[in-house]
């Protein structure tokens, strides 16, 4: 008994370290984010992150020749429970930070402002909120936590939604900000493989996914469109936090341009 409470302690220890990890933004969730969990669990997380980069403060539009700072936390609500007899995850993450730097528009672009180096003025507010559902399809069984310490984990297929709409601060005069006035709908198919178990188990993460947007009818510098290549896959093999963990992402696309200029933009 005491050995089996020993384990059940761990198992839990170890499942809020997994909540605490990843993040649903475009360019990757992390490591750990889509691992099994037992039924009836609830979980709070906080991520933190300092990002430079050419992408968004969603991390959904790739911005050519931008230099863009950003600082994002994330609070997250996380509910593990039974559907069917199949694992079910929900998911609600508010998101909060800051962005700002700089974007060139070089000669020829297309892009409705003069050619030079923009700056933009730093600024902290919400982002979109992102919920999630994840659904077990195969190797994923809803159980509870003693069924769960004793359960030999195989190969896990999953299938996700999720929806991000358009609740951040945004304004069409700025050309980056935390929101993006626009829904996202990301559906995925992740897959786990359990590579080593024990007390120092090492799981591989395979999350293809498919993200859909709808149209922005006030897109900063007043471009009509957008145009994007939305499929993302993302491969993470990990270990627990305190050993090692490896990240490879291999993106297959996410790229989005301004296209067909309508009227002037904010000027410098």
């Amino acid at each position: 008994m005491r050995l089996t409470k020993h384990i059940g302690r761990l198992a839990l220890a170890a499942l809020l370290s997994l909540a605490a990890a990843g993040t649903a933004r475009a360019q990757g969730d992390g490591p750990r984010a889509w691992l099994f969990a037992p039924d009836g669990i609830n979980a709070v997380s906080f991520t933190w992150m300092e990002l430079s980069s050419n992408y968004n403060f969603a991390g959904d539009i790739l911005i050519p020749n931008a230099d863009i700072d950003s600082d994002v936390e994330a609070l997250a609500y996380i509910r593990y429970f039974g559907l069917g007899g199949r694992f079910v995850q929900v998911q609600a993450t508010g998101i909060f930070g800051g962005v700002g730097g700089t974007v060139a528009v070089p000669p020829g672009s297309g892009f409705p402002l003069p050619p030079g180096t923009y700056n933009t003025r730093r600024f902290r507010g919400f982002g979109d909120p992102i919920f999630t559902f994840r659904l077990g399809l195969a190797g994923a069984p809803a159980l509870k936590l003693p069924e769960f310490v004793k359960h030999k984990q195989g190969v896990q297929l999953y299938g996700f939604i999720a929806v991000a709409p358009p609740l951040g601060e945004y304004e069409s005069t700025q050309l980056i900000n935390l929101g993006t006035n626009r829904w996202s709908t990301r559906l995925g198919a992740p897959v786990v493989v359990p590579l080593r178990t024990g007390l120092t188990p090492t799981y591989l993460e395979i999350v293809p996914s498919l993200t859909f947007f709808s149209r922005n009818d006030d897109v900063a510098g007043k471009a009509a469109e957008r145009t994007q290549d939305t499929l993302f896959v993302g491969g993470w093999a990990t270990t627990p936090p305190l050993l090692s963990t490896w990240l490879q992402i291999l993106p297959v696309g996410v790229e989005t341009a301004l296209l067909q200029p309508r009227a002037p933009g904010p000027t410098r």
